[in-house]
């Protein structure tokens, strides 16, 4: 579903780019807010960004599981398998 005030619905409606600018990353909210990240120039690594976000979800939670899988959207289940395939544990 997409919400928008007026009766056409533009690009600033879906968080896309307005005028080449590119989006700015939306204030933090619940775990289905759309989010853009910018790729920076040199690259990164994905593997190190997946690491580094389920690393927070687990402080965040105290090392709860099923709340860090909350915080990243993720099922218990597939937390358990990205922190053993990162080797956190």
């Amino acid at each position: 579903m997409i919400l928008a005030d007026d009766d056409i619905v533009d690009a600033a409606d879906l968080g896309l780019p307005v005028s080449g600018q590119p989006a700015a990353p939306r204030a933090p909210g619940p775990a289905t807010a759309p989010v853009r990240f910018l790729l920076p120039e040199e690259g990164l690594s994905l593997d190190q960004v997946e690491r580094d976000l389920v690393e927070q979800a687990l402080e965040r939670s105290g090392g709860n599981k099923s709340h860090a899988a909350r915080l990243l959207g993720l099922t218990r289940a597939t937390l358990r398998y990205r922190v053993e395939k990162l080797e956190l544990e």
